[in-house]
This record gives structure tokens, C-alpha cells and sequence, in this order.
């Protein structure tokens, strides 16, 4: 309404029922700590409880035809490892909550896109697959996607070993996807 008030926008006409599509982001890494001892975590931003209360705002508000894709839901959130076999998130609800979420989700129409990444893994979730399913370099190193500072477009040093991840060898993605 601002943009069609101030700016002279036009309104579209609807010729049928577009999709809603949400994304909600499950589990990230998190530093916590038991008895003054650190360690790295898993925190629910949200979990699939939540999602059921959002989708539950929606249909109420009179939205229909929503698309929910989860990303972080499994293997390690937002930093996922490698998915060769999927544990759901406990923070997260767990495989209950997941049970929960899909019967919503079919019973009030709602389509489930659960995230998985076969592109690229979180450095600490390869391990022992490392060589296996990691694209290498001209030089033989596993190849990178790291994060890199808007000022300098260089490489930012300071997070390099926290958000650097490997790219996967694009000969192993169907056996991933398998």
C-alpha cells in the first residue's frame, strides 16, 4: 500500500493461487558452557514446533498454498556434515517433532522442503570421508568456499577456519543423493 500510495506502483491482479514460501532456519552453532567449560553447541532458532505454531498463524491469517523449507534440520544445523545417513537435530525436536511437523503439514496441505546441501560440507563434518568426497585443487588440496571481507574481497582470515566448508566432488553427488 505505501509503494502504491507514494510511488504510483499497480497493484497486480491475481489469476491464480501463488505460493507462500517460507524459510525457516533450524539448528547453528552456538559456544556454550557446563561448569566453566566450553564447548561448541547446537542452538534451536526454530524448531519444529515453532514451525507448526507459524504455519498454524498463517492458515489463521488465511494464507494458503505455503511452501516451508527447513534448512539446519539435520547433521550438525546450518553447518551441516556430510549426508551419508541423516540424524535429526534433537534441539530441534528431534525425530518426534519432525513426525509432528509432517502430519501438520499433510493434513492442513502444507508442502515440506527439508534442506540438504550436496554441494558443498562443513569443514569438521567430513572427517574420515575428507579425500574420499572433497574436489581437490590444481595443486591436490580440497577445494574451499570460505567467507571473504566486503572491504578487502580477500579472504577474511579472522573466520577462515570457522566458516570455511568443502567443496563435494561433483563424481560423488549421486551417490550422496542415493
Amino acid at each position: 500500500n505505501y509503494l502504491i500510495e507514494n510511488f504510483g506502483f499497480q497493484r497486480l491482479q491475481t489469476k491464480e493461487n501463488r505460493p507462500f514460501i517460507l524459510e525457516t532456519i533450524g539448528a547453528i552453532d552456538k559456544s556454550k558452557s557446563i561448569l566453566g567449560i566450553r564447548y561448541e553447541g547446537k542452538e534451536a532458532l526454530t524448531g519444529f514446533d515453532n514451525n507448526i505454531e507459524i504455519l498454524e498463524m498463517l492458515n489463521e491469517s488465511g494464507i494458503d498454498n505455503i511452501k516451508l523449507r527447513i534448512s539446519g534440520w539435520f547433521n550438525g544445523g546450518m553447518n551441516q556434515s556430510i549426508p551419508l545417513n541423516l540424524r535429526i537435530q534433537r534441539v530441534l525436536g528431534g525425530k518426534a517433532g519432525f513426525d509432528r511437523l509432517a502430519d501438520y503439514a499433510i493434513a492442513n496441505h502444507v508442502e515440506i522442503y527439508p534442506d540438504v546441501s550436496f554441494v558443498s560440507v562443513d569443514e569438521k563434518g567430513l572427517n574420515l570421508f575428507r579425500s574420499r568426497y572433497t574436489s581437490k585443487t590444481i595443486d591436490s588440496k580440497p577445494a574451499k568456499i570460505y567467507l571473504y571481507n566486503p572491504a578487502t574481497y580477500g579472504i577474511d582470515r579472522y573466520h577462515k577456519s570457522v566458516y570455511s566448508k568443502n567443496i563435494i566432488s561433483p563424481a560423488k553427488i549421486p551417490e550422496l543423493v542415493d
